[in-house]
């Protein structure tokens, strides 16, 4: 029989494993950005939309961040999480 004394310690998350889950909010802003460039700033050779599309990708961004914890019931993040995130937006 193990003693919980002697139990073996957990194994640590290695970098990959703990900045995978968010490949989708980075996907998200750089599709953006992207987008944007390539379909008005370049072709118009504007600015005009720079401002709104970093807020957009910011607040889409934060949105994406809260919503999408599959280990987690989507209707009920963490109020921390929750506050933290107002504070942000």
């Amino acid at each position: 029989a193990h003693s919980p004394a002697h139990s073996p310690a957990p194994a640590p998350m290695s970098l990959l494993a703990i900045l995978w889950p968010t490949r989708w909010v980075a996907a998200v802003a750089y599709g953006l950005q992207w987008a944007v460039f390539c379909l008005h700033a370049w072709p118009y050779r504007s600015e005009r939309l720079y401002d709104l599309t970093g807020s957009a990708s910011y607040i889409s961004c934060t949105l994406i961040s809260l919503l999408s914890q599959p280990e987690r019931n989507l209707a009920r993040p963490f109020q921390r999480q929750q506050l933290v995130s107002a504070c942000f937006l």
